[in-house]
């Protein structure tokens, strides 16, 4: 019989049917589609409307409050254009902290991103919608609408969400068509006069992590650390005396035979 796989490439393919079948959850991907944009997220990912923001995030409750994907919507109007885009994400905002105190944000990155044939203006900064998160913002425009895209994660964990945001934006596809109009209902969206992304800030869930939810985690991580070497150094000490307890009675026995 005709020899049709080497023993090497029946290998490859033994692990990586393997490697499929064992890879985590998280790794694999699904689609999401709304009426104006598509893109492909985490399969442990739910995405809802809240009014007229959406907002996805994992079904981990801990991860659920260290990354999410926020997705807006208006219809076209003066200030929207690529260029005022631009200019506005090389801008560092400025917002609040939860003291009330102005924080200023750090822009790491502005640039067009041409993505499935469509260009965005992307751009990262840092504390921009809240203290101590990373938010990578894609916005464009097609037709009548305009379209903003966020991703933020706290950066703690900004690293464990970076390939997650990346295949999201690689996917990218904006779906709208001039029918999104002819049906209000369709899709909710801001109106042509309503400032692009006021919204996202409002749209961040209160369960999101908080530096000073950190430091009483750390706190307890300490504390739990510092119980589980007591309670390691009293079990050496009780096998210790267990051992010299036992080696004493083997020794009397000895000497009685």
């Amino acid at each position: 019989m005709r020899k049709i796989f080497s023993t090497k490439t029946f290998l490859v393919l033994l692990l990586s049917l393997i490697g499929i079948f064992l890879a985590p959850q998280s790794l694999l991907a699904k689609n999401f589609r709304n009426a104006y944009v598509s893109f492909d997220l985490p399969d442990n990912w739910q995405c809802h409307l809240e009014d007229t923001e959406w907002i996805c995030r994992s079904q981990d409750k801990k991860e659920a409050r260290q990354a999410i994907i926020i997705l807006t919507a208006k219809e076209v109007g003066p200030a929207d254009s690529l260029k005022s885009y631009e200019n506005h994400l090389k801008t560092p905002k400025v917002t609040a902290n939860r003291s009330g105190q102005p924080i200023t944000s750090k822009v790491k990155h502005t640039k067009e991103n041409q993505v499935n044939n469509h260009i965005w203006i992307d751009g990262l900064h840092l504390s921009s919608e809240v203290s101590g998160y990373y938010t990578r913002y894609l916005a464009t425009t097609k037709g009548k609408i305009a379209i903003l895209v966020t991703f933020s994660a706290h950066q703690r964990f900004y690293t464990n969400y970076t390939h997650h945001f990346f295949k999201a934006i690689q996917s990218l596809k904006v779906v709208a068509t001039n029918a999104l109009f002819a049906k209000p209902n369709m899709a909710p969206i801001h109106g042509a006069n309503e400032q692009f992304g006021a919204g996202i800030v409002e749209a961040f869930p209160e369960d999101m992590y908080q530096e000073d939810e950190y430091e009483e985690d750390e706190s307890m991580q300490d504390s739990g650390n510092t119980n589980a070497i007591a309670i390691g150094l009293v079990l050496l000490a009780l096998a210790g005396y267990a051992y010299l307890q036992i080696s004493k009675k083997q020794k009397k026995n000895k000497r009685k035979k």
